[in-house]
């Protein structure tokens, strides 16, 4: 098994760190020294003895009887010790409120400082962004077990060290036997290639062409109407009919939903077939060609301008090169096979997937006696009409060896534990600190290769975590919840830390009455804080009116407890849930998203709010009410409409079809009883793999129709039927 174990992390890492791992400068216990014991006044002392008070304030005059003292002596009162310590708090309070405001600015400086440092390491680039296949993201993971530790906090929760572990399929590349074999045998990477959404094995399958291997109902378009492909390897076209028609029914110029190739898989999927071969359309070949020309043209003429201008003999060799390289691209038949990594899918099905260069296949329909890829193109885009037909007698024999990379990944779990009569409650407080590396799955700029340092999201929550959990430790209290702190892995890849985190929970999940979240909180502008949730208990949000009177934040209470971040997973277990967030920017998921850019003194004033929530959280009394809310969180909403189902995906899991962590309260799905663990495998007459298949085969119908289901739970397989809601 490839990736960090907790014997990496524990030795190689920790070794890797320890110059960069920042201490909080108020972790160091100190010893602090009693104040002095005051005894009282004795009780035998002669009424006309100087009291000690009036004797100090004799022997500050120097102990002479000078007229002015001895006038002194006769004219003052007798002074008792309670106005000489009336009199002292008078001249020497001022001294002490200013001495108190310099220690508290003193520890807030440091305070600030540390979380400057922290952050400022889990965004730099030596730790790579924290992408899930690197050394920084295991670098990340031990600095925050370290600091949950300098906090106090107990990590005797984690497997090891703080450390719960889960695998995950990181990478992929081509193994050693890879067989592809129609009219002749193919080779590898000259002729075909598997596509890393392929699933392994070997095969001997009948063909059939099923033209773009699109199914369309709303544009009256199938191309599986009329033929039978279960069971079967079938030949598709890539992109859509009509591409270079404008008033074409397929978005004109523009690709629709149907283009994708993870689309055409789900779809051959769905009706049956066992293999998938991608072959290129001839407009994007004759596309590619028309682009190669052009670009020789201009190379040639910016040789021709280097020659004419006197260039030096670099930039006219450099102009060459381009002429020559063009002018190979031109002369080519543009039908390049696709990079092993196109078309990547959420989750590999039991479906073979290559893509083909186009003769191999045009050889294969000329034997069959069927017209050439290139005519039934045109044949196709005339209608736009499906022209798709069995390949009686042509089978298709290969092997598919794939080699995927599994990494272990680490949540960090540290706990206060509970006291008193709450002690066995929990409420759970987490941020998740993996980001993209250097631009995985994921990044608003899929073309960049720059480290993504994830400032913002989530170096920020990271570090406010830990911070919450020192000022919480350091509070002394004799009656609260468990309070349990985690730092997830796997966000950005679908929540798979929470997901991981709540099926091997380390305390009983039933126990769980309140989860708090933080993602994204330092970009804090114009004083607005952001808090989802607000309705998933009945009282958080008077609570959250209170605690704000004392941080005088804009607050902006959002609704429902469903969003993209950890605190889904716990809500989808009905679990009430707050989630702190300072609002998106155009940074995000950009390599722009750097420390410079943070409010730094916005991320301590949310934390000073976070221990405050929390505390209440953890010492109120009574039973923290969880509330459903109906209303889907604003980003849950799909700018492509379909039906309303109402489930929550479950990224985590590896099983077959499509598996979710929970259901929407009175949703389609809840009424068609599902829950928790289940997984879809048919949709209506669409078999369903996962989430891309379940997404496509929901696409097909309408709200109010009454669609059949099947779904496993366990063992059992369990048939029933739901009536699809209103998009949402």
């Amino acid at each position: 098994m490839v990736g960090f174990s907790n014997e990496l992390l524990g030795a190689k890492y920790r070794s890797a760190v320890q110059n960069a791992t920042v201490r909080h400068p108020l972790r160091v216990k100190r010893a602090v020294a009693s104040p002095p014991t005051v005894s009282p006044p004795p009780t035998g002392r002669a009424r006309d003895e100087p009291a000690r008070g009036e004797k100090c304030l004799l022997d500050g005059l120097g102990g002479r009887t000078s007229k002015s003292t001895q006038l002194l002596q006769i004219h003052l009162p007798e002074i008792d010790p309670e106005t000489i310590m009336a009199v002292l708090r008078v001249f020497f309070a001022p001294l002490l409120v200013v001495q108190f405001f310099l220690f508290a600015g003193e520890a807030l400086a440091q305070e600030t400082a540390w979380m400057t440092r922290a952050v400022k390491f889990l965004s730099s680039d030596e730790l790579e962004g924290r992408g899930l296949t690197t050394q920084g993201i295991g670098r990340a993971a031990v600095f925050l077990r370290d600091e949950f530790q300098a906090a106090g906090i107990d990590l005797s929760l984690g497997e090891k060290d703080g450390f719960q572990n889960f695998p995950f399929a990181a990478k992929s590349k081509l193994g050693a036997d890879n067989r592809l074999e129609l009219e002749t045998t193919l080779t590898p990477e000259q002729d075909f290639t598997p596509l890393a959404m392929s699933g392994d094995g070997e095969f001997d399958l009948p063909l059939v062409f099923v033209g773009y291997g699109i199914s369309a109902p709303d544009l009256e378009y199938d191309d599986y109407a009329d033929v039978d492909v279960e069971g079967k390897a079938v030949v598709v076209l890539r992109h859509e009919p009509q591409q270079a028609n404008p008033h074409s029914k397929f978005d004109g110029t523009e690709n629709t939903r149907h283009a994708p190739l993870s689309t055409k898989v789900s779809n051959a999927y769905q009706h049956g077939a066992a293999a998938v071969i991608f072959c290129t359309d001839q407009f994007e070949i004759e596309k590619r060609a028309a682009n190669a020309k052009k670009r020789l043209k201009a190379a040639i003429g910016q040789l021709d301008e280097a020659r004419t201008s006197k260039e030096s003999k670099e930039e006219i060799a450099k102009a060459k090169k381009r002429v020559k390289r063009w002018q190979g691209r031109a002369e080519g038949d543009h039908d390049e096979l696709l990079a092993f990594s196109a078309g990547k899918s959420s989750m590999p099905r039991e479906i073979a997937v290559v893509h083909c260069r186009r003769q191999a296949m045009d050889d294969l329909f000329a034997a069959a006696g069927q017209p050439f890829l290139s005519e039934l193109e045109t044949a196709i885009d005339d209608g736009p009409k499906p022209r798709s037909f069995e390949l009686v007698g042509c089978r298709v024999r290969g092997n598919i060896s794939i080699e995927r990379e599994i990494v272990d990944l680490v949540n960090i779990v540290g706990v206060i534990p509970g006291k008193g009569p709450l002690a066995e409650e929990t409420i759970v407080v987490g941020a998740h600190y993996d980001h993209l590396g250097r631009g995985e799955s994921g990044s608003a700029a899929p073309d960049s290769k720059q480290i993504h340092n994830g400032a913002d999201d989530n170096a920020s929550g990271a570090v406010v975590l830990v911070e919450v959990a020192r000022r919480l430790a350091q509070r002394e209290r004799s009656s609260g919840r468990r309070i349990v702190f985690v730092a997830f892995s796997g966000e950005e890849r679908g929540l798979l830390g929470s997901a991981h985190f709540v099926r091997n929970c380390p305390v009983p999940l039933e126990s769980i009455v309140a989860m708090v979240n933080f993602d994204m909180v330092g970009r804090l502008r114009d004083n607005k804080l952001i808090a989802s949730g607000f309705d998933t208990a009945t009282q958080f949000e008077g609570w959250l009116d209170e605690i704000n009177e004392r941080h005088r934040f804009q607050l902006a209470k959002e609704s429902g407890g469903f969003g993209p971040s950890d605190h889904a997973t716990f809500y989808a277990k009905q679990i009430p849930v707050i989630h702190f967030f300072t609002g998106a920017h155009s940074d995000y998921h950009r390599p722009t998203d750097d420390f410079h850019l943070l409010n730094l003194e916005g991320m301590r004033r949310v934390s000073q709010f976070a221990v405050d929530w929390i505390a209440k959280l953890a010492t109120v009394e009574g039973e923290i009410e969880y509330q459903q809310v109906d209303r889907p969180s604003k980003t849950a909403a799909s700018k492509n409409p379909r039906p309303y189902f109402g489930s929550i995906p479950d990224f985590g899991s590896g099983g077959v079809g499509y598996a979710i962590s929970g259901v929407a309260p009175g949703s389609p799905a809840d009424d068609a009883g599902m829950q928790s663990g289940d997984a879809i495998v048919v949709l209506g007459e669409h078999k369903i793999g996962n989430l891309e298949d379940f997404d496509n085969a929901l696409r097909k119908f309408e709200a109010g129709d009454k669609v059949p289901i099947t779904f496993t739970r366990g063992e059992e397989r369990i048939e029933s039927e739901v009536v699809l809601d209103p998009p949402r």
